[in-house]
């Protein structure tokens, strides 16, 4: 089988090409700058560069035959604050580069079977304590809207005879990009600890378990719809700032308060304060086994020989 891959340099484009290649897959990935991807990418990786802003899909002459697409290109919710600028380029970037594959495929020049769709669990609402699912409606607010948008724009794969699924990712814990990595400076100097009150929800995912799952539902004909790709075991901050604590063997007495963070990030901090209670009921439902399914685990496998 022949993969195609969009986000192929990022936090989880990266390592899953490299897995893909390890399970004897075929692996292309689409990229804006070939040159500087190929100095990223996994050397078997055949690159090759795209402009979903135009929706050009000239490339889809060198790819050969596409078995699955995993969509996961998009500019990054946490690098910078929400002016509207940069909110139309969010939404943007992962809209025309799921239009782009959608037409790639409508014009029969690509033929996959599957496309797996990245979205994240800023679908759903907040809440102190309720558990979310696949079958909970969407909430409210600007990260729940890009969301949308982005699966109404991969679910026209489906009229096109396309399996699809939408997976709905957590907070990403690895050490090359994510959650993790914007902490690790902090707490590493003993100026960790808990976001606002600590009692809200944080929903988390380990590098590896994102990546065995969308090659799980690659090889699951059967699988399709919306997946919350997340611990079995959420946690909430408070627990995850001793977590980080222990792990890393420093202190993390601090609290940065919701002022703070509003102050520094904007209405992106409802981000870090909302609280979002995610459960995987399909993936679990489905057979799939995590490896790291407690933050204890996830953490030890990161941290070590890393602190």
């Amino acid at each position: 089988m022949k993969i195609l891959v969009t986000g192929g340099t990022g936090t989880i484009g990266k390592p899953l090409c490299v897995e893909l290649l390890r399970q004897k897959f075929a692996v292309a990935a689409l990229t804006r700058n070939a040159e500087k991807a190929r100095d990223i990418i996994h050397a078997r990786t055949q690159v090759l560069e795209w402009n979903p802003s135009k929706h050009d899909i000239s490339w889809a002459d060198n790819c050969g035959d596409i078995d699955a697409v995993v969509n996961l290109a998009g500019a990054s919710i946490a690098d910078q604050r929400w002016s509207r600028e940069r909110r139309k380029l969010l939404i943007s970037s992962r809209i025309n580069a799921t239009e782009t594959i959608i037409r790639a495929v409508d014009q029969g020049r690509i033929k996959p079977e599957v496309l797996i769709n990245a979205s994240a669990i800023g679908y759903y609402n907040n809440h102190p304590e309720k558990e979310f699912t696949e079958d909970d409606d969407p909430g409210p607010g600007f990260l729940s809207e890009i969301c949308k948008e982005w699966e109404r724009s991969a679910l026209k794969a489906e009229e096109l005879g396309v399996r699809v699924c939408r997976i709905r990712i957590g907070a990403v814990l690895s050490m090359d990009g994510g959650a993790l990595r914007k902490m690790l400076p902090i707490f590493r100097i003993g100026l960790g600890g808990k976001l606002g009150s600590g009692s809200q929800w944080f929903s988390w995912i380990h590098i590896t378990d994102i990546i065995s799952a969308i090659i799980y539902l690659i090889k699951n004909e059967k699988g399709s719809g919306a997946f919350n790709i997340v611990s079995p075991e959420p946690v909430t901050n408070n627990e995850f700032t001793k977590e980080m604590s222990k792990a890393l063997n420093k202190p993390a007495f601090f609290t940065v308060p919701n002022a703070a963070l509003r102050l520094r990030f904007g209405e992106m901090a409802d981000v870090l304060i909302g609280s979002q209670k995610v459960i995987p009921k399909r993936m679990t439902g489905s057979g799939f086994k995590f490896s790291f399914p407690t933050i204890y685990s996830a953490l030890e496998d990161l941290l070590t020989d890393h602190s």
